[in-house]
Order: C-alpha cells, then structure tokens, then sequence
C-alpha cells in the first residue's frame, strides 16, 4: 500500500481494502469499509491475514498530525503475533524509523547518472529517427542535464518525463527543442503531457 504525506485515515482503509481484494478477501473488504474506525478495520482485516503468511509492503508512510509514528502502529496490528509474516515500510522520517526491526538506509541518488540518462532517453527516443535524435541531442545537451537534475534520479520521474518530450518531438519534428525546458511554454507542455501519462501509467 502507497500512503503519502497528506495520508487520512480513510486513504488507509481505502488501501487495507484494496489489498483485501487482491488476497482474496472481498467479503472482508466490504466489512472494512463499514469501519467506524481505523482500528475496527485493521482488527477486521487482521482475522483475514491470521494463519497466511504474508508480506506487507507500506510505502511512504509519514508522522500526522497527532501521532509522530502515523498510522504505523496501527496498520503492526495486521501481523498479529504472526512469526513469519513480515511488514517492510519505506519513510523519510527518523522518527518512524526507530520502530523497525532492521533500517537500510538509502543514499541519495545521483540524477545525472548514466543509468539516469539510459531511462531518460530510451523513453524520449522511442519510436524517433535515429539520426535526428543523435543530432538533436547532441544540441540540447544542457536541456536534458536540466531534465534529469529535476527527475532527482527518479526512475518514475525519467520514464514519464521522457515520454512526454518523445510526444512533443513527434509533434513539433524537433528533438531539441522538445528537451528546451527552459521556454516556459515549453515546460507547460511537458508539465501537461507528463500529468497525462502518469496517470495512465499509474
């Protein structure tokens, strides 16, 4: 489940349900979704899970407002006393952290790296000619530094992006000036076009 910093108790329950449904669980979903509270709808989910072993995946949880752990120490409950069912959480907050068993911590990543660059352009250049691209690039080598200093190494971010310049090259003929970010009508384009794709992708 993906939480987010502006996450509510009902986007939790929403998430508790939709991986309800994925195990199997419909029936159980529905009584989650009558849930008067948080806890209800773990205590709910937490007899489905009892027995399974299970792996649950928490993406970007963040403190609230009145709970420095967030729904952390809520959603422990589904593992129950579960020996071997596990729950691996991603945070940005030390805080949070201090509550898990085992803590990797990931160094920030290098957005001008050429594994960076690889996504960045294996997404830009699909389905262009290839000369014009190499021509082209070789032009708008600041643009595309400019682009991948804004991704911040994010592979979601370098795919998106990339296909959103990729459209405006077939659109506009022009490689270079589809990476040329620095046109505020241009980023408006790329800022448009990258929205449409990340939510289809998504």
């Amino acid at each position: 489940m993906t939480l987010g910093q502006g996450a509510t108790v009902e986007n939790v329950i929403q998430e508790i349900m939709k991986i309800l449904c994925m195990t199997g669980g419909k029936s159980v979903a529905c009584d989650v979704g009558g849930s008067t509270s948080l806890q209800d709808a773990v205590d709910h989910a937490a007899l489905w899970f009892e027995g399974k072993v299970s792996l649950f995946l928490v993406d970007d949880i963040w403190p609230v407002v009145d709970c420095k752990t967030g729904f952390l120490m809520d959603l422990r409950q589904l593992l129950r006393d579960s020996l071997e069912s596990r729950m691996a959480i991603s945070t940005r907050s030390t805080v949070i952290a201090q509550y898990a068993g085992a803590v990797v911590m990931f160094e920030a990543r290098d957005p001008l790296s050429s594994v960076s660059e690889k996504i960045f352009m294996a997404h830009a250049t699909s389905g262009l000619c290839s000369a014009s691209v190499v021509e082209g690039s070789c032009k708008a080598g600041s643009s595309i530094l400019k682009i991948l200093r804004i991704c911040a190494g994010l592979p979601i971010a370098l795919a998106v992006t990339g296909c959103a310049v990729a459209f405006l090259s077939r659109m506009h003929g022009d490689f270079e000036s589809a990476c040329g970010l620095q046109h505020g009508w241009r980023r408006r384009q790329v800022v448009s076009e990258m929205r449409k794709r990340w939510r289809v992708q998504r």
